[in-house]
């Protein structure tokens, strides 16, 4: 158990648009959306909760560790909702939506891997934020709920190290593109009236998973001597069939239902894969 009982300041930022316009097509015509055009913005009310997982490259046959629960003080991940999108037109097919921003700063986390297929390194890999994330929720009644979480990631590879020796690839060793994040979590409940652990709903957590994880070629992994390593990194990390597999816990929500966090937030049991 987290001795956390309270929620930081909630998220700023906003939805990425791209997003939302492709969410837009989704919706069923003439949906109404609030807030609109004309209306003030919807105060803001925290949500936090942990997350924790791994992380599988597929090169690498193996996982490293996403906010171990182990380590001292792990972040908490902190959502709110910004909008919400309605039509009950066609009363055997009502559409809702929920827009929402988090921030989740994942720690670094050390991973080991082959150069050449027998080169023993390791090295650790810094994930960064670019922007909150954005996450929509659709689905009401007896319906299938789908929750997808949306961002985008700066990838950097620092500490690394050959055969137990340190390797110095400078400042800069990064992934060339962001690696584009798009977890999805779901719950049949709404279906069969059943509730299982595979369900996933923001306020009460569950697993959330990205199944094919594109990492881009490294860029600017360069020793001091100006020797480029970029490639070597490309070529043992890089490319599709990555995945994430997270264990969202219940989030605190102090303002909408203080129960969530008293005492303590509680932590997932972390996932297995």
């Amino acid at each position: 158990m987290s001795d956390k009982s309270d929620c930081p300041p909630p998220p700023t930022g906003d939805p990425d648009p791209a997003v939302l316009a492709a969410q837009a097509k989704e919706r069923p015509e003439g949906a109404t959306v609030y807030p609109g055009p004309d209306d003030p913005p919807i105060d803001r009310l925290s949500q936090c909760g942990f997350i924790t997982g791994l992380s599988n490259v597929a090169k690498l046959k193996g996982a490293s560790v996403i906010n171990d629960l182990n380590a001292p003080d792990p972040p908490m991940a902190n959502i709110a909702t910004v909008a919400s999108v309605f039509s009950f037109d066609d009363p055997d097919h009502p559409y809702v939506e929920l827009d929402s921003v988090a921030d989740f700063t994942i720690p670094p986390s050390k991973t080991a891997f082959l150069i050449y297929g027998f080169m023993p390194t390791t090295a650790t890999m810094r994930l960064t934020a670019l922007g909150p994330m954005t996450v929509i929720t659709t689905g009401i009644g007896a319906e299938l709920y789908v929750t997808t979480i949306y961002g985008k990631q700066d990838l950097r590879l620092t500490d690394v190290k050959v055969n137990g020796q340190p390797m110095d690839v400078g400042s800069g060793c990064r992934a060339k593109a962001p690696l584009q994040i798009k977890l999805v979590g779901t719950n049949r409940s709404g279906l069969d009236g059943v509730v299982t652990p595979k369900d996933y709903a923001i306020q009460e957590g569950g697993p959330l998973a990205q199944d094919d994880l594109y990492i881009p070629p490294f860029t600017g992994c360069r020793t001091p001597a100006g020797e480029d390593l970029s490639a070597l990194f490309t070529s043992a990390i890089s490319g599709h069939g990555n995945s994430l597999n997270l264990i969202q816990g219940p989030l605190c929500a102090p303002l909408a239902d203080p129960k969530y966090c008293t005492p303590h937030i509680p932590y997932p049991v972390p996932p297995h894969r």
